[in-house]
C-alpha cells in the first residue's frame, strides 16, 4: 500500500527559521549525496521524484511547527527537503538542524536553542497519523499516536515563552 501511495502519512515537524509561505508543496528530486554517501540530497543526478506537502501550525520567533504530508516516500525526504530550503528539522544532526543551526543564531534565541537541544536528542519529527482504506472492509482507517514526551516538552516551552 505504501508503494502504491495508498497510505497517507502525516508528520509533525519543528523546523528552524520560517518558510516563505504558510503552506506549500516541495517537489524536488532526491538521491544519495555525491559528497557523503550516508546521507541523501536534492540532486538531478540518479534521483527520484520526491513531493512533500506542508502546512504551518504554529510560528515561533526562530522556529515553525508544521504538519507535513508525504506524497512520495524517499529516504529522509522531509529532512532533506526542508534542509535544502535552508530550514532544517530542529535537532537533526545530519542535515544541519542541531549545532550548525544553533551556532548561527544569536541573542536570546541562542540559550533557548541550547536548552531545547538538551531536551531532544533527535530530530523534532514525528509520524503522528496514518490514513488508509482497510484492505478487506474498505473502511477508512485513521491511526494516530501521541507526540513523544521530549518533542512535546520542546513545543510546550516554545508555547509558554511566547517564542
Amino acid at each position: 500500500m505504501i508503494q502504491d501511495r495508498k497510505i497517507k502519512r502525516t508528520y509533525l515537524g519543528l523546523i528552524c527559521g520560517h518558510m516563505p509561505q504558510e503552506s506549500g508543496e516541495i517537489d524536488l528530486p532526491i538521491a544519495r549525496s555525491n559528497k557523503d554517501r550516508k546521507i541523501m540530497a536534492v540532486t538531478r543526478h540518479n534521483s527520484r521524484q520526491a513531493i512533500t506537502l506542508y502546512k504551518l501550525l504554529n510560528r515561533y520567533r526562530s522556529y515553525e511547527l508544521h504538519e507535513v504530508t508525504l506524497q512520495t516516500g524517499r529516504t529522509h525526504q522531509i529532512r532533506v527537503h526542508f534542509s535544502h530550503l535552508g530550514h532544517p528539522v530542529f535537532g537533526d544532526p545530519d542535515y544541519g538542524g542541531r549545532e550548525k543551526w544553533n551556532n548561527g543564531i544569536f541573542g536570546p534565541e541562542k540559550p533557548l536553542g541550547k536548552k531545547l537541544l538538551s531536551i531532544i536528542q533527535r530530530q523534532a519529527l514525528h509520524a503522528f497519523q496514518l490514513q488508509f482504506l482497510h484492505p478487506i472492509t474498505e473502511k477508512e482507517m485513521k491511526l494516530e499516536t501521541e507526540i513523544p514526551a521530549d518533542f512535546k516538552k520542546v513545543i510546550d516551552i516554545l508555547d509558554s515563552q511566547g517564542y
